[in-house]
């Protein structure tokens, strides 16, 4: 599992990274097999072969892909949680949320949000995050540091 943030400053993704990754047990690795098994989840069709399956432009897309032999599959699947009268969206649901309680999801988001060492950061452009100042000398020290970074970024 990986998490990772680009750093913003000043409105701008300044190339800064950071990122942090989470190896899965081989009981996780294996709990998560049994389920996909088990609500049948390869025999659930891309979203655009699902009759009267919506689309839009905001919300959450899950992609699910699969390799076995030589077959291989790529499936998108936009906002399940706008489609609830599909059986097929509640299954997808019902396998992202429970692979989000096997690898303990929400503990380690928190844990990396935490450790995130920008004041302002963004992820994949969908979401923007400031940090509350409570050390002014620091953030004094770190204001000095990234516009000093874009100063010489500039003269590149």
């Amino acid at each position: 599992m990986v998490f990772y943030a680009n750093e913003l400053w000043k409105g701008v993704q300044t190339g800064e990274s950071f990122i942090k990754s989470y190896d899965l047990t081989a009981q996780q690795v294996s709990d998560i097999k049994q389920l996909y098994k088990k609500l049948d989840v390869q025999k659930i069709p891309s979203d655009k072969f699902i009759k009267s399956w919506q689309q839009g432009f905001d919300g959450i897309t899950y992609i699910i892909e699969e390799k076995s032999h030589k077959l291989y599959a790529f499936k998108n699947y936009w906002t399940p949680s706008a489609q609830y009268e599909f059986d097929e969206s509640r299954r997808i649901l019902a396998f992202t949320s429970t692979i989000e309680e096997i690898v303990d999801y929400s503990s380690k988001w928190k844990e990396f949000q935490r450790e995130i060492p920008f004041y302002g950061w963004t992820y994949n452009g969908s979401l923007i995050v400031l940090k509350v100042i409570v050390n002014t000398k620091e953030y004094r020290k770190y204001k000095r540091k990234k516009n000093r970074q874009l100063r010489d970024k500039k003269l590149q």
